[in-house]
């Protein structure tokens, strides 16, 4: 990584600071020459020894509502997003930009996932979804719709079976693959409400739901569901966790095309 790069990147990064940050990112803007050529040499350290800095692996957990009027005594109406330190979420934006065009540029990469991708967005998922139903429509035929929407899904991804998916289906092997390991592993995370704090406790699963490369990796541990869902027949549209499954209904074959969803749910043809 060149300062240029490091510079372009540190450019659009919002001014704030989290307790997490040993420098106030305001600062790390301001003074943004001298940090580029910090923040360069750390990442091509990082990066040549296939060693993510272990100091940048602690998160703060920040419940949020998902909407103002739930009740705010039932933990599952509130989000979890994790506040990491802000140096290491520059370094996670650099390896971004060598990780994500060679992801999605693989055949093994689900093409109806619009979430965390360049020209790809929650509209371009909501035209693929309406375009496909109003053209059913048009030939008088009724389509059949399920939302899927899996649960704790960022924090029950299994680092085994993430990397090994990396390797043998998307071909990141080397000093690449040990680094991402190495992001992964020995990950801590606390819990912090107004003036309360919970004790940090190490993860053995998942990747932050607040961080720069989760989303990525988190789409391609579950690329396989796209390849599923299309062998049985089934249309679909991703957007991170939730999916959307949608078919026509022929006049001639309801009761079949009900099937088709009860095959996907139990994993048989």
């Amino acid at each position: 990584m060149t300062v240029d790069e490091a510079a372009k990147v540190l450019s659009p990064i919002p001014a704030k600071s989290f307790p997490l940050d040993y420098i106030p990112t305001s600062l790390i803007k301001l003074c943004s020459p001298v940090f580029s050529e910090l923040i360069a040499y750390l990442a091509n350290l990082s990066f040549s020894e296939g060693s993510f800095p272990k100091t940048f692996t602690s998160a703060m957990v920040t419940p949020l509502p998902k909407k103002p009027d739930l009740d705010s005594t039932f933990p599952s109406n509130y989000r979890p997003i994790s506040n990491l330190n802000n140096i290491s979420k520059i370094i996670e934006r650099l390896f971004l930009t060598c990780l994500q065009p060679h992801a999605t540029s693989s055949p093994n990469f689900n093409p109806l996932q619009s979430a965390y991708r360049q020209a790809n967005s929650i509209e371009t998922a909501l035209v693929n979804t309406l375009d496909y139903i109003y053209t059913s429509a048009s030939h008088s035929l009724p389509t059949i719709l399920v939302s899927l929407d899996l649960s704790a899904a960022f924090d029950t991804t299994d680092h085994h079976i993430l990397l090994t998916r990396l390797e043998h289906s998307f071909g990141v092997t080397n000093m690449a693959l040990k680094w991402i390991k190495s992001y992964l592993s020995n990950r801590t995370q606390c819990v912090a409400m107004s003036t309360t704090q919970s004790h940090f406790i190490p993860l053995s699963t998942g990747v932050p739901p607040g961080s720069v490369l989760g989303p990525l990796l988190f789409s391609i541990y579950i690329s396989p569901v796209g390849q599923l869902i299309t062998s049985l027949g089934i249309q679909h549209q991703q957007y991170a966790d939730d999916t959307q499954l949608f078919i026509s209904i022929p006049p001639t074959a309801p009761t079949y095309t009900v099937q088709l969803f009860s095959n996907l749910y139990t994993g048989s043809k």
